[in-house]
Parts: structure tokens; sequence; C-alpha cells
């Protein structure tokens, strides 16, 4: 990951305390039985998802610590606009997508797979909190921290390996945004 710069005058407090004070949906989606869990995998419902839970849970994680909470456009109650390192050209789309850990959670080390969506991705990470000891974001091999809040790196690799997890005693909130060129 590459470091940008700082952009506390563009990160809003009322934002953070929102995210604070609340949770968004419960990531990942245990949206299939356990003993349905291979026929969704064969009817391709959700096919990466149980894969991601099979994988995991087979390496002996429990399902309540692969658990961290997703805010997006959906369901945040503010407009939030594209941050000022992220320079949209002509052609392309964006998401964006906010991850509040509680103490205990964790996302374990993957790589996002490239989506019909995401064609010639660029990705950028913000922590909306200053760095506590226990917030871990690993990225291919090295840990980021300590970082303040409004540091924003990008990815140098869209679909590098990366994990989080927070053995603080704190919440740790970040924050993603995904561009991409859209198809014609």
């Amino acid at each position: 990951m590459k470091y940008i710069g700082n952009f506390k005058d563009w990160l809003k407090p009322e934002w953070v305390e929102y995210v604070l004070n609340n949770d968004g949906n419960p990531q990942p989606k245990y949206e299939f039985e356990e003993n349905d869990l291979m026929g969704a995998i064969e009817r391709g419902d959700r096919a990466e998802f149980c894969e991601f839970q099979q994988k995991y849970e087979a390496a002996g994680y429990k399902h309540n610590s692969l658990l961290y909470y997703l805010f997006d456009q959906d369901n945040f109650p503010f407009e939030v606009p594209l941050p000022p390192f992220v320079n949209l050209k002509e052609g392309q789309g964006y998401y964006w997508n906010l991850f509040k850990y509680h103490p205990g959670n964790l996302l374990p080390v993957h790589s996002d797979k490239a989506t019909k969506w995401e064609n010639n991705c660029e990705r950028y990470w913000m922590s909306w909190l200053d760095w506590q000891d226990g917030h871990i974001l690993i990225y291919e091999d090295k840990m980021i921290a300590p970082y303040k809040a409004a540091d924003a790196y990008k990815f140098t690799d869209p679909f590098g390996t990366h994990g989080a997890a927070n053995i603080g005693l704190t919440p740790r909130i970040t924050f993603q945004v995904t561009i991409f060129d859209e198809q014609h």
C-alpha cells in the first residue's frame, strides 16, 4: 500500500460519531444453513461466499469472529462525496464501503476477486479513527500501522492479499473506495 496523505478536512465528525453509535449490516451474511451449504455451492448461490465460509471455518475460525459491520451508500444517512484523493475520470464509476470492527472481530487474510464491474479498478483505504493497539491491517507482507484518522492509502495491487482484525479494546472504523472503468 502506498501512503497518499491525510485528509482530515474531508472527514466529518458527525460521520464518525454515527458509525461509533450504530452498526451497519453484519458481514459476512450467513445465508445458508450448514446442512444446505453444499447444495448452495452446487446451485451457484453465492458460491464465492460459501467457499470463503468453508475455507475459514475448516481452518478453525468460529462463525462469531468472522464478523464485521458494513455501511454503504444504501444504509448510511449522510451523503459522502468522493474524497479528494480519488480522481474519477470520464467513463469511470465507483462505490465505497465503510467497515466497523468491534473488539474481537476479524476478516482473515484473503484476496478480493475481480468482478465484472471492477474493470481496471483502483482501491483506496482510509482510517476514520486514529490507530490504537490491536487495530490490524495486513496488506501483502506488511502491517499498516500506526496511522491517524483520515490517513489514506492506495492499494498497489487492488487484488493484493490483505486481512483485518480488531484485537484491541476500541472499535476500528475504515473506509474503502473502489473506482473502475464502466462497461459500455
